[in-house]
């Protein structure tokens, strides 16, 4: 900034440099399951002077691998319309269980490409539309994957106002969809797969944050095994890996509590309450699982670190270790 003196005003002249559109992100995570990941992004927020994103990425590791390309906005011309284009392919391990044992590993591969419109809308948060297809090769580890051409309409809303990505203390994060697939136009299903997730944090008292949650889903039709929901889906269920159990659908309620008076160390203690469903299972209460559980975290540069253990009605207990944001 510099001032100059002109009659009987002054003239302010700024100099400014602009924030830097393009750039790279670099991550790295690890947990007990899926070993040491890494993450690599290149972007720019402001391609061509379009006020558009151009985003490409990948991240992997041992057990599970994804690249992707997004072109969005957060303004389409002068509409208050959001949108974006993706193309992506995946990979991933994916176990199945007998009792407490593992007795496969199957293996998963999608690729494909989607088309997204959204614009926020009030108590809802930000509402998409998304049209999509992919491909996906599924099959038993180290055999030949069978392939199927899946097509999707999807409905989906997302509020998410946490005050921190790693420990918030206030805040709430809700999402809902409904998911559509047919076997027209060459698909290989059809189903309809529904889900809301409600999740919230509230500081009351400066040394105790307390985090209640609700979710669940239901799968109508005929989906695929590799679409069922799992009991640790968005939130891990105590005493569990997390894809121990699956089904058509599925519900979890519980509740975590944490100590913040040694901030950035934390001391966490929850419930969890949920079961998984096949297709037409009666819904009893008896098939109900508790689980309970403890442990600690700590706010890094790098991400959370957590240490926890838990334990449930299936006699069943885990010890779930990680560093780092999850990437998926």
């Amino acid at each position: 900034m510099c001032i100059r003196d002109r009659d009987s005003a002054a003239v302010l002249t700024f100099h400014v440099v602009e924030k830097p559109y393009s750039g790279v992100r670099l991550g790295a995570r690890y947990d007990l399951v899926n070993g040491v990941e890494g993450a690599i992004e290149i972007g720019d927020d402001n391609i061509f002077g379009s006020a558009w994103r151009l985003n490409l990425g990948a991240f992997g590791g041992e057990r599970r691998w994804s690249v992707y390309t997004h072109l969005g906005g957060d303004r389409i011309w002068r509409t208050y319309l959001t949108g974006q284009l993706a193309l992506f392919g995946s990979g991933k391990e994916y176990d199945i269980w007998t009792g407490d044992e593992i007795s496969e590993t199957y293996t998963i591969y999608r690729y494909g490409f989607s088309t997204i419109l959204g614009q926020q809308i009030k108590r809802l948060g930000t509402v998409f539309v998304e049209i999509g297809t992919e491909r996906v090769a599924f099959g038993l580890q180290d055999d030949k994957l069978k392939e199927y051409q899946l097509h999707r309409f999807t409905l989906r809303s997302i509020v998410d106002t946490f005050n921190d990505r790693q420990f918030p203390r206030s805040g709430k994060y809700h999402v809902s969809y409904i998911t559509f697939s047919r076997d027209i136009l060459g698909g290989a299903y059809s189903f309809t797969k529904t889900y809301a997730g409600f999740q919230s944090y509230w500081t009351w008292i400066k040394p105790l944050t307390f985090r209640p949650y609700i979710m669940g889903g239901y799968m109508a039709g005929g989906p695929p095994f590799f679409e069922y929901f799992e009991l640790g889906d968005a939130i891990d269920f105590w005493g569990l890996r997390g894809d121990e159990l699956r089904g058509n659908s599925f519900v979890k309620t519980g509740f975590e509590l944490r100590l913040n008076p040694m901030a950035p160390v934390y001391i966490i203690a929850g419930i969890s309450y949920g079961r998984t469903w096949e297709k037409d299972a009666k819904l009893r209460l008896e098939d109900m699982i508790w689980g309970w559980g403890a442990g600690w975290g700590i706010a890094t540069p790098l991400g959370p670190i957590k240490l926890t253990w838990g334990r449930n009605t299936e006699k069943l207990e885990e010890v779930v270790f990680s560093v780092g944001y999850n990437f998926e």
